[in-house]
């Protein structure tokens, strides 16, 4: 019970110092918190600090297949070049943003900015992207919103030039140098194939996407599938067909030719032999006559009239042959024209948020009530210390004045102790016999007196 009662005098002994300096205590704490504070916000959290500006990237959506044949939706440009979203941030976007604006932005270092990798993008959700950067680089919050929607609008732009300049497909410059016809077809039976392949990239989502060719009277709006169809419309297929079954054809009957000249005589071979030369003569000329049937359905196509089997070496296949190449020329180009508005269309920056975001660094409000607990907690100590401390200083200083005193006091009272023994005895000596008159002792009790005034005798003289 009294250590308790000691811990609670001691308890409130320390509330009462506290409160009796608070005022004191207070002072001190809120000047640490608020040089804490300052401290902060401008030494250290500036180097620490970054900000981010979130967007979403809207760019033309393709399905493409895979090496294993799988089906995949990635970015591309026109071409099938892979779209990086790195891109928008590589040093010549990062200047020719600083170049929209050279006065607001003469102050930014975008070579540091990139070598230092102060610089970063990231994909923070499906078809979301978030650029950091460093709040260093920049000269406060304003400019760098500013700066990172500069860069955004720049990548935009960069994206559809690029669209325009990555055409799907140049001209068949190599057509002209090829010395076949064979190989002619076979240019243009590549080309339309990969004109196709490319709608069909884009037809999952844009297949209605409309564009107006032409100006004037002649102008004609056509959705992207109705161009998808019009290039598979160009019949390179029937005429390489017909290049083919009128090769084959010639084929066949220089072989019936060649088997009706080396046929042995009959008185000379067996039946058998003969046999197997007519089987093989009537295999081919099955086949022709099959073939002959195809080519009589497949001429009207191209307007010929002639005789059967004599196309490829008509006048008129060279001039069908020329209008394919001008139907694939032109299907080449409505598919880039069509393409390149497509990505102008559809190729956006949507900013998420009007201003940049204050990410990381140290926050001044609460280092500040940090320090603000630390230094009360510190200054009370101390206080209490110090008053403590004056106080016991002030205890033991007079405890030890009363220590010397009583230590003063001390050979008075032992004399004082002694001297009514020797008063009594001089009172007793100088005592007349008048004035001391003992009382008269029994019989009894005078024989024992009698030797105790002997014993006291001889120390009255000692004494």
């Amino acid at each position: 019970m009294e250590e308790q009662q000691q811990d609670e005098l001691r308890i409130g002994e320390i509330l009462s110092i506290i409160w009796k300096h608070i005022i004191w205590i207070l002072v001190v704490s809120l000047i640490a918190a608020i040089a804490c504070g300052i401290f902060v916000q401008y030494s250290v959290s500036p180097s620490k600090r970054n900000y981010q500006l979130s967007f979403t990237f809207e760019y033309p959506y393709q399905y493409a297949v895979d090496k294993d044949g799988n089906t995949t939706n990635n970015l591309q440009y026109p071409d099938g070049t892979a779209f990086r979203i790195e891109s928008v941030i590589y040093t010549d976007r990062l200047n020719a943003a600083k170049e929209t604006d050279k006065e607001a932005f003469e102050s930014i270092d975008t070579e540091k900015m990139v070598s230092k990798k102060k610089i970063s993008i990231s994909a923070t959700s499906s078809n979301v992207y978030t650029i950091t950067a460093a709040s260093s680089c920049f000269k406060d919050k304003e400019q760098a919103t500013e700066f990172l929607k500069a860069v955004c609008n720049v990548s935009g732009k960069a994206v559809i030039e690029n669209a325009q300049r990555k055409d799907c497909y140049s001209k068949l410059l190599n057509y002209d140098t090829a010395d076949t016809t064979e190989k002619k077809l076979d240019i243009l039976k590549t080309r339309q194939s990969d004109i196709l392949s490319t709608y069909s990239r884009y037809l999952g989502y844009y297949r209605n996407f409309t564009h107006t060719f032409g100006e004037g009277e002649e102008s004609k709006t056509k959705t992207l599938e109705a161009c998808y169809y019009e290039a598979a419309a160009v019949n390179i297929d029937k005429m390489i067909q017909i290049f083919d079954w009128e090769n084959e054809l010639e084929k066949n009957k220089k072989a019936i030719e060649r088997l009706e000249e080396v046929k042995p005589e009959s008185s000379t071979e067996s039946d058998e032999t003969l046999d197997a030369y007519h089987q093989k003569i009537v295999e081919y000329t099955v086949r022709n006559s099959n073939i002959e049937t195809e080519l009589e359905r497949t001429y009207p196509v191209f307007g010929y009239t002639g005789e059967t089997g004599q196309f490829i070496n008509d006048g008129l296949f060279a001039s069908k042959l020329a209008e394919l190449k001008t139907a694939i020329d032109t299907q080449t180009d409505t598919l880039n024209t069509i393409i390149t508005e497509l990505y102008k269309s559809t190729t956006k920056f949507n900013f998420e948020q009007s201003s940049v975001l204050v990410t990381g660094g140290a926050n001044m409000f609460v280092y500040a009530a940090l320090v603000f607990i630390v230094v009360f907690v510190l200054a009370s100590f101390v206080f209490c210390a110090l008053d403590i401390s004056r106080k016991r200083k002030g205890a033991a200083a007079k405890a030890s004045e009363e220590q010397e005193l009583h230590e003063v006091a001390a050979p008075e009272e032992t004399q004082m102790l002694e001297e009514p023994h020797t008063e009594e005895l001089q009172e007793v000596e100088e005592a007349t016999p008048e004035e001391v008159k003992p009382e008269e002792p029994t019989s009894a009790e005078a024989q024992e007196e009698k030797p105790k005034k002997k014993t006291s005798k001889p120390k009255k003289k000692k004494e």
